[in-house]
């Protein structure tokens, strides 16, 4: 691996394009990628194996269920664009940016090269013997903010220039900096297929080797068998297509585990392997994975030990339950980085099997790994699994229930994840306990339900965060940190009677549920005029237990819609006790059934609590919509007193506060800054009128001396007190 750099970039506006990005923006996805993959077109009639010279096939070969993925690019090119929504713009900069984060892998004659932007854009590499260049990577095939390109046709030590090109949406293009490569010469590599006559499988068993494919191999079985530990397999920048031919297999997970075929199977758990620098692509067989496990027939089926690293792989595949990447049972300690997942496929035969996923990560019962800079180009259910998962870019196209972008996990990291959804069920990432979810950005788009699977009927359902308490359960999602998300759920349409539904975040109250805060994150919720089932935020809980829960926070965030900023519950579940503070609630659009607060079920939804709140564009205190006159929400701000005398703060002062009922709500001592802070009630809000709490009484005792006064707590306020 080797990296170096030399020159600024530079950025040129769109008028000043040059003529080969106009030539190469003009082509179709498929015509740009006719070229490189002709060879391997033809290698596809093979009976066996074959070769070719191509390592740059992208798909021009009509594989089962390219036409669907080519159908959802241009669905995810117009409705993922940073022309959407203003709040792209603001969340990463309204300029495109520089290339950054570079990762390379360099290697005999090919070279991966990683790289991400700020806004999302095509991308190719121009690279050469000198600045001139004269050759170019294969272009993107829509515009995505984590790339992953591969130089092929290097000769060993010999330095090559290169320069990242990126466009964005609105033609603006950039120039990232020049910088070099040098790829060096493997003389002790064991050469695929040279060195190993006989195969598919390889069988990959020297320890320490590594193993460099020399060119693109097919096969209508399984491509590699390793068991080798201390090794590598680097596929040299080529494709490796497996299951080019359908099987007939049936039984149970360890039959197909023996007998389906695989691009990569590594069995043995053999430390210190790492694969990398390559595309592994099912074939036309397109067979299924097994239903309740979904082993075989993926393109990578892993048992590994300690230190696995997966750098710059693209996996690519179709048929029905199936997953890109499965480590089963291995290290706690994997990295899997700088890859792209491309699913093909619409088939989940049984969603509480293994499913469908990009990747599982199955390391114990802990867990474990770092998955990050990944490109998830496609999933039809769920994306990626581990205990750290940062930068990653991930596309949900759902086709069955609880079809997450992150999957779920306890004591996890997920942070500057972007994630980007429409279809049946889209939960953005999953729920666990004592997880941080930090600073990722997630936008869903609606398209209106289509018939995707039978299980909960016709629905499109799109969630950023969601934790559920089922119905009868105590488990604990405790101690869970929500801070700094960005999410932005947009559109959507009606099948008949069935439309959309949107929840920016849905999070359940309950006794088992303690120390979860949710807190400076921006919900833009923004519906198309015939949606009424959506919120920025979604209170649950289970009704039976209302009264017993531990407290949700809500502090600080910005909430905006234009159908509801928070609903109490919906039908799918409703609780009691979230507690908002400091939030920022925000009306957009002119609907005439728009309410900032919305009662959505008839059950005696109580003791939520609005604290401190602020509005803006209509949004109001006044806009609720209660169901029955058994449910309510409080209404309270912030009272800061501070006591002085003779001009100087006094500390240990008693304080008391006592609501128009003469009843005590408060009592403290003042700080060493004369300070003392409490929540006072305005209101007890409900559907047959307000239940007043105010004027407040506020005493300061010191010593035999007090002083008392009385005000109407309608806003956050700050009361003086002197001696």
């Amino acid at each position: 691996m080797s990296s170096s750099s030399s020159s600024s970039s530079s950025v040129v506006s769109s008028s000043s394009r040059s003529s080969s990005l106009r030539s190469s923006s003009s082509r179709s996805s498929s015509s740009r990628s006719s070229s490189s993959s002709s060879s391997l077109s033809s290698s596809l009639s093979s009976s066996s194996v074959s070769s070719s010279s191509s390592s740059q096939s992208s798909g021009a070969v009509n594989y089962p269920g390219l036409a669907l993925y080519q159908a959802f690019n241009e669905f995810a090119n117009v409705q993922f664009g940073a022309q959407r929504d203003p709040l792209v713009y603001t969340t990463f900069g309204s300029t495109l940016q520089s290339p950054s984060n570079y990762w390379e892998y360099v290697s005999e004659t090919s070279a991966s090269i990683g790289f991400r932007t700020n806004l999302p854009a095509e991308s190719f590499i121009e690279y050469g013997t000198s600045q001139s260049y004269g050759q170019q990577s294969e272009r993107s095939d829509r515009r995505y903010a984590t790339h992953l390109h591969r130089l092929t046709g290097l000769v060993p030590g010999t330095t090559y220039h290169y320069r990242v090109v990126i466009e964005d949406e609105r033609g603006n293009r950039v120039l990232g900096a020049n910088r070099t490569i040098t790829p060096t010469a493997m003389p002790t590599a064991i050469r695929i297929p040279q060195d190993m006559p006989g195969g598919p499988p390889y069988r990959l068993t020297t320890n320490g080797a590594t193993y460099l494919v020399t060119q693109d191999l097919v096969a209508n079985g399984t491509v590699f068998d390793l068991t080798a530990a201390n090794a590598t397999l680097d596929l040299g920048g080529h494709t490796i297509v497996y299951n080019n031919r359908a099987q007939n297999i049936s039984g149970d997970w360890n039959t197909y585990l023996d007998n389906a075929a695989f691009g990569i199977r590594v069995m043995g758990y053999p430390n210190n392997l790492r694969i990398v620098n390559g595309m592994v692509r099912q074939g036309s067989g397109n067979n299924a994975g097994h239903r309740d496990e979904a082993i075989g027939f993926n393109p990578i089926y892993a048992r590994v030990g300690n230190n696995f690293e997966l750098a710059g792989v693209e996996m690519d595949y179709g048929g029905p339950q199936l997953i890109g990447l499965y480590l089963h049972w291995g290290t706690g300690d994997g990295r899997i980085h700088h890859n792209v997942f491309r699913d093909r496929g619409n088939v989940v035969l049984n969603r509480n099997g293994a499913g469908s996923r990009s990747m599982i990560y199955r390391a114990g019962s802990t867990g474990g790994g770092q998955v990050y800079d990944n490109l998830v180009k496609r999933t039809r259910q769920m994306g990626l699994q581990a205990n750290q998962v940062y930068n990653n870019e991930i596309y949900i196209d759902s086709y069955s229930t609880n079809s997450f972008g992150i999957d779920r996990s306890d004591n996890a990291l997920y942070r500057n994840n972007r994630i980007f959804g429409t279809g049946y069920h889209v939960v953005a990432i999953g729920w666990g306990k004592g997880n941080i979810y930090r600073n990722n950005f997630i936008h869903l788009a609606g398209q209106g339900p289509d018939f995707r699977d039978a299980e909960y009927g016709n629905q499109e359902s799109l969630n950023g965060f969601r934790l559920t308490q089922y119905e009868g359960s105590t488990a604990d999602y405790s101690d869970n940190l929500y801070e700094l998300n960005t999410i932005l759920i947009k559109g959507g349409a009606c099948t008949g009677s069935t439309c959309t539904e949107a929840r920016g975040i849905q999070h359940s109250a309950d006794a088992s549920i303690r120390n979860n805060v949710i807190r400076d994150n921006v919900i833009k919720v923004d519906m198309a005029a015939n949606i009424r089932q959506a919120a920025a935020v979604v209170t649950q809980g289970l009704r039976d237990r209302c009264g017993t829960e531990a407290p949700v926070i809500w502090q600080g965030n910005t909430l905006i819609s234009n159908i509801a900023n928070v609903r109490m519950g919906d039908y799918y579940a409703a609780g009691c006790n979230h507690r908002f503070l400091q939030n920022h609630l925000v009306r957009i659009g002119n609907r005439n059934d728009y309410y900032t607060f919305v009662f959505d079920v008839t059950w005696a939804l109580k003791d939520h609590h609005m604290i401190d709140a602020s509005f803006e564009g209509g949004a109001s205190l006044n806009s609720v919509r209660f169901l029955n006159g058994g449910q309510d929400f409080h209404v309270g701000w912030t009272l800061n007193v501070r006591v002085r005398s003779s001009g100087q703060a006094v500390s240990g002062a008693s304080i008391s506060a006592f609501d128009v009922n003469n009843q005590q709500i408060a009592q403290g001592t003042t700080d060493a800054n004369g300070r003392f802070s409490t929540v006072v009630t305005q209101m007890i809000r409900r559907q047959g009128g307000d239940e007043q709490k105010t004027p407040t009484r506020v005493v300061a005792t010191l010593g035999g001396a007090s002083v008392q006064q009385t005000i109407s707590a309608t806003e956050t306020t700050t009361l003086e007190l002197t001696f």
